[in-house]
C-alpha cells in the first residue's frame, strides 16, 4: 500500500477469525508449500488462473460470521494476534507492576478494556464533561473550540487538522488542514442511487436515532436531531473531494499563510483552534480541500448553535460506542460492522480490546512480539531479496524504449535513494507521557489518542524524523511513503504465504518479492512518480515522457474498469489506478529478479510436482491473494479502497504479462489472453 498525507491512526484495518491456528498445517505448509492436491482442475489455468489456484481454498475457508472477508491476509493476521493475546495476558496479569512502566500500562489496557462488568456500570458517565461542555455552547467560539477537542479525542468533527512532511519541502514538517465530518464511510455513500445505498442511508437516520434514544430522549425529538444531522452531512459531503479528485496530489495542496486562511474563512476563529491544538507558533500551512473550507465558513454563519449541539453529542457518542457500554457497542457493530460489512457477530472481547491496544500502543505490543516471531535470519533474506530486486529494476529502466535518458538518469538517482526498512524501527516510540491505568476503559482509549494527536501536533517546528515507522512491527502489510521516498516491510509480513524461510526462490519471488516489487513501484506510479528522489512533489519528467507513461497506464486504467466483482458494480480503474500498476511493476520485476537469482541457483529450476519453476513463481503470486468478501464488504471496498479485489489483483496482472503466458502456454482465444494492442506495460 502507500501512505499519503497520512492521518492519526490510520492504518489498514486487518480483520481475524474467531479459530486459533492450526498449527500441524501450517508446518506442513511450510515444508511443501504447493500441493497440487489443492488446484481445482474444474478450471483450465489459461482461463481463469485464480480460481484454477485459489477455488478449493475458498470454498474449503469460508468466510467466518465474525468477519467481512477470509483472505490469505487475514489468516496470517489471525496467527499474529494470537501470538500477541499471549503478551497482553501476560502483563495484565503481571504482579507488582511499576507505576508507569511498559508492562503497566500494556496490562491495565487490557485489563480495562476486558472488565465488561466495569464498562456497562460506568454507562456513559466517563464522558460526562464532554457532553457538559457541548451543552454550554453559546457561540460559533465554543464550536470551534470543541472541534479541537475532537480532533485530539479522535472524535469527528467539522474539520480538522496534523503535521506532516510538507510535499513540497520534504525537510520540514507543515500543517495540514483536511475535510472530515461524516459519520458514513465516504461521501459517496450520501449521493449514490442504487437501492441498496439509499437503504444504508435509511439505516444510518435508525441508528443516529437509536443512540439519542439511549441516551433519554423521545424517539420524536431523536427523529428530528437525525434528519438534522443527516442533513447537515449531506451538505458537508457536497463540499468534500472525490477519492479520485484527492488522488492528485497537486489538487490537494493549497498553501497559504495564516492571514491569508483568516481572511479566506473568517467565520472560523483560526486563533482560537490553533491555541485549542496548542499548536507552536508558525506562519504558513497547508489547506488540502479549499471547497470543503468554504462550506465549514458558510455553515458556521448559517447553522444554529442548538444544531451544532446535536451534531457534536451525536460524533461524540458515535465515535466513543465501541468502547462503552454494551447497547452502543451493539448498535455500533449492528450499523457499522453487520449493515455496511455483511458481519454477522461481533468479534470475542480480547480481539477488539487488541485491536485498540495496537492503535494506542502499538509499538510497545510490537517490542514483545519481535522479540519472539522475527529472526535475524529472516531480516537479511528479505534485505538480499530487496537488493536483488533493486538491481532488476535498474535494469528495466535502462531498458524501456519510451523515455528518454534525461529522465532515465533521475529515475535511477530516485532508486538509488530509496530508503528500506525491515522488521521494526531502530528507535522505539516513547509512549512515557501516555497515562494508563485502571480508570474506565473509554478514558485509558481517549488517553492513547490524545498522546498520539500531541505527538503528531508536536512536530510542528522540529526536524523531520525519517526513522518514523507509520505501521507496527505485527502488522501483516507494507508501505511506500512518497516524502521519505521509503519502502517499509513490518516484521509480521515476513510469514507464509509471503515469505517462506526454507522454499525455494520461485515461492519467495512470486510472493514476498511481489510486494516488494509493488512498494518500490509506487514510487513510479501516477502518484509516486510525482516526487523527487528526496520526497518532494517536483517535475523531474520530460513532458513527452509524461504523455508517453499516461498513454501506458490509461490502458491499465481501462482493463479494470472492465472489470465487475459484483452485481453491476464494476471497479472504478481510475481510484485502483496506483496500486494496479504496483501490481503489474511488482510482479514484472520480481520475475525479472527471479531469472537472475535462477542463474546463481540453478538447483532452484528443477520442477517440482509436475511444475516448472517459472510456474510455480506465478502460482506461489495467485496464492497470496486467496480469499472471499461478503457482499455488503466488496461493495464497500468499491468504493473506499483504493485495491482490487484478489481476483483482479491476480488476472488483471497475469493476463498483461507475456512471461505468464510462456509458463503456461497461454495461446490467443484463451480467456487469460489479451491482445498486444492493449496489455498495460509499463516498467
Amino acid at each position: 500500500m502507500k501512505i499519503f498525507n497520512l492521518l492519526p491512526f490510520a492504518a489498514l484495518l486487518l480483520i481475524v477469525s474467531c479459530t486459533a491456528p492450526n498449527k500441524k498445517s501450517e508446518q506442513s505448509q511450510r515444508a511443501n508449500p504447493i500441493d497440487i492436491s489443492t488446484f481445482d482442475s474444474s478450471f483450465n489455468p489459461v482461463n481463469n488462473f485464480y480460481d484454477f489456484v485459489n477455488a478449493k481454498w475458498i470454498k474449503q475457508n469460508p468466510i467466518p460470521s465474525t468477519e467481512s472477508s477470509w483472505r490469505m491476509l487475514e489468516v496470517v493476521d489471525d496467527s499474529v494476534r494470537y501470538q500477541l493475546r499471549k503478551v497482553l495476558e501476560s502483563a495484565a496479569s503481571a504482579q507488582d507492576q511499576n507505576q508507569g512502566s511498559s508492562t503497566q500500562k500494556v496490562g491495565d489496557f487490557y485489563l480495562t478494556g476486558m472488565d465488561s462488568m466495569a464498562i456497562d456500570e460506568a454507562g456513559i458517565t466517563p464522558l460526562k464533561s464532554y457532553f457538559d461542555t457541548i451543552a454550554a455552547f453559546k457561540n460559533t467560539d465554543d464550536v470551534i473550540r470543541f472541534t479541537a477537542t475532537s480532533n485530539l479525542i479522535n472524535s469527528t468533527a467539522l474539520l480538522a487538522s496534523y503535521v506532516d512532511q510538507d510535499q513540497k519541502n520534504s525537510n520540514e514538517y507543515v500543517l495540514y488542514l483536511y475535510q472530515t465530518g461524516l459519520g458514513l464511510p465516504d461521501r459517496d455513500y450520501y449521493f449514490l442511487s442504487d437501492e441498496k445505498s439509499k437503504q444504508i442511508r435509511e439505516e444510518y437516520i435508525k441508528h443516529i436515532i437509536k443512540y439519542f434514544v439511549f441516551m433519554g430522549e423521545d424517539s420524536a425529538e431523536a427523529g428530528n436531531n437525525a434528519r438534522k444531522i443527516m442533513k447537515m452531512e449531506t451538505v458537508l459531503a457536497n463540499s468534500s473531494m472525490t477519492r479520485v479528485e484527492q488522488r492528485d496530489p497537486h489538487a490537494t495542496y493549497h498553501k497559504m499563510t495564516k492571514a491569508d486562511l483568516k481572511e479566506r474563512y473568517g467565520s472560523v476563529n483560526w486563533d482560537l483552534y490553533f491555541s485549542s491544538l496548542q499548536l507552536k507558533s508558525f506562519d504558513t500551512l497547508i489547506v488540502s480541500q479549499p471547497q470543503f473550507l468554504e462550506r465549514v465558513n458558510s455553515m458556521l454563519k448559517s447553522t444554529p448553535i442548538d444544531e451544532w449541539k446535536t451534531y457534536y453529542k451525536f460524533h461524540l457518542i458515535n465515535g466513543a460506542a465501541s468502547v462503552i457500554s454494551s447497547e452502543f457497542a451493539t448498535e455500533d457493530f449492528n450499523f457499522y460492522s453487520r449493515t455496511l460489512r455483511g458481519i454477522e457477530e461481533m468479534d470475542p472481547r480480547w480481539k477488539r480490546v487488541q485491536e485498540l491496544e495496537n492503535t494506542c500502543l502499538g509499538e510497545l505490543a510490537g517490542q514483545e512480539y519481535v522479540k519472539t516471531n522475527f529472526s535475524p535470519e529472516s531480516k537479511q533474506r528479505m534485505l538480499e531479496l530487496i537488493q536483488n530486486l533493486m538491481v532488476a529494476y535498474r535494469e528495466r529502466i535502462a531498458s524501456v524504449d519510451w523515455m528518454t535518458d534525461s529522465t532515465k538518469v533521475y529515475a535511477q538517482k530516485k532508486l538509488s535513494q530509496l530508503r528500506i526498512k525491515v522488521g521494526y524501527p531502530d528507535k522505539w516510540r516513547d509512549y512515557s507521557a501516555v497515562e494508563i491505568d485502571r480508570k474506565p476503559f473509554v478514558l485509558n482509549v481517549i488517553n492513547c489518542f490524545q498522546f498520539e494527536n500531541r505527538r503528531n501536533l508536536n512536530k510542528l517546528g522540529t526536524e523531520v524524523d525519517r526513522t518514523e515507522w507509520l505501521m507496527n512491527p505485527q502488522t501483516v502489510n507494507a508501505y511506500y511513503n512518497p516524502v521519505n521516498n521509503e519502502i517499509v516491510f513490518p516484521a509480521a509480513i515476513l510469514q507464509p504465504p509471503f515469505f517462506y524461510p526454507d522454499a525455494d526462490d520461485a515461492m519467495n519471488y512470486g510472493a514476498i518479492g511481489a510486494v516488494i516489487g509493488h512498494e518500490i513501484t509506487h514510487g513510479f506510479d501516477d502518484q509516486g512518480r510525482q516526487y523527487d528522489a528526496d520526497g518532494n512533489l517536483k517535475e523531474w519528467w520530460t513532458s513527452q515522457d509524461a504523455e508517453n507513461y499516461n498513454l501506458r497506464t490509461r490502458l491499465i486504467t481501462e482493463q479494470y474498469n472492465s472489470y465487475s466483482p459484483i452485481d453491476t458494480f464494476h471497479l472504478n480503474g481510475e481510484f485502483t489506478q496506483g496500486e494496479n500498476i504496483a501490481d503489474l511493476g511488482g510482479l514484472t520485476i520480481a520475475y525479472y529478479a527471479y531469472q537472475k537469482a535462477k542463474v546463481k541457483n540453478p538447483k532452484d529450476t528443477a520442477t517440482v510436482n509436475g511444475l516448472t519453476a517459472d510456474q510455480r513463481f506465478f502460482i506461489s503470486f495467485a496464492k497470496v491473494w486467496a480469499g472471499t468478501f461478503r457482499p455488503e464488504e466488496q461493495k464497500r471496498r468499491l468504493v473506499v479502497d483504493p485495491h482490487s479485489p484478489g481476483k483482479y489483483r491476480v488476472i488483471g496482472v497475469l493476463s498483461n504479462m507475456p512471461e505468464f503466458y510462456k509458463a503456461f502456454n497461454v495461446m490467443a482465444g484463451d480467456e487469460m489472453y489479451r491482445e498486444d494492442s492493449v496489455r498495460g506495460k509499463v516498467w
